[in-house]
């Protein structure tokens, strides 16, 4: 299957991240009054692991850090290998079985495929992932995809190797 729940190793330690409170308040002339809002912008936050790798604290996508292994807030998108992010990787995306001929499908529906090779675009096209710099790369920058080694490594920090582990562990997964 070509989808991915990414979670993000970062290479580097520096990171902006965190909350910030923000009230925006407008005024107006005597008609029109005055009014003022209060939100919170949230940004990820490193997570320094028993490996002493740094890895974003959440999936792409997610709204907050797992509270529970069962969190939908911490469950993130769903990336299609090699596809851009046109808007299929959210978990509200529309689908379609119509496979893309070409490598920007021209839309955001999120593509099922029932039949090998279980590829979103036909013919398949095994040259889409272009590294850290490509333009298919969601990763935020300074992150990536984990190695094979660095994702095993992580795993055998784990108090087991499982989903009580995986959500037991520093990174929180879902």
């Amino acid at each position: 299957e070509a989808t991915v729940n990414p979670i993000y190793y970062r290479s580097t330690a520096d990171s902006l991240a965190g909350s910030v409170d923000l009230i925006v308040t407008a005024t107006g002339d005597a008609a029109c009054g005055s009014a003022s809002d209060a939100m919170t912008l949230s940004f990820a936050l490193n997570v320094t692991s028993v490996s002493g790798k740094t890895w974003m604290d959440r999936n792409l996508g997610a709204s907050q850090v797992a509270t529970s292994s069962t969190d939908v807030a911490a469950y993130g998108d769903l990336y299609q290998w090699g596809r851009v992010t046109d808007g299929h990787e959210k978990r509200t995306s529309s689908t379609t079985s119509t496979l893309s001929s070409s490598d920007t499908p021209g839309h955001g529906y999120f593509i099922t495929s029932n039949s090998s090779p279980y590829d979103w675009r036909s013919p398949k096209n095994d040259m889409l992932w272009q590294g850290v710099n490509g333009i298919n790369n969601p990763c935020p920058g300074g992150y990536r995809l984990p190695t094979k080694a660095e994702w095993e490594d992580e795993i055998g920090d784990w108090i087991s190797p499982d989903a009580a582990g995986a959500f037991a562990s520093p990174l929180k997964l879902t």
